[in-house]
């Protein structure tokens, strides 16, 4: 049997230094992503940030905890 995902609210800096909002879906039975990982967030929307920090303390009701990202650029991150 297989672990239900688990969903994070993602908060991801521009490159012009404002803040948009998304989500990642978690793998049941995964670890929770750590800095410097690439993850893909947004369901329909998808997209590619590195993960800069991971917080579980306080999550949203409904999340499993916070990601703070930004996006993937065209270096080595990539």
């Amino acid at each position: 049997m297989s672990l239900p995902p688990r969903h994070w609210r993602v908060l991801v800096r521009e490159h012009d230094g404002s803040e948009s909002e998304s989500t990642y879906e978690q793998p049941g039975g995964e670890p929770p992503p750590i800095p410097q990982v690439v993850i893909v967030v947004g369901g329909n929307r998808s997209r590619r940030v590195v993960v800069d920090d991971v917080s579980t303390v306080d999550p949203p009701p409904g999340w499993v905890g916070v990601i703070r990202a930004r996006p993937v650029t065209g270096t080595a991150a990539d």
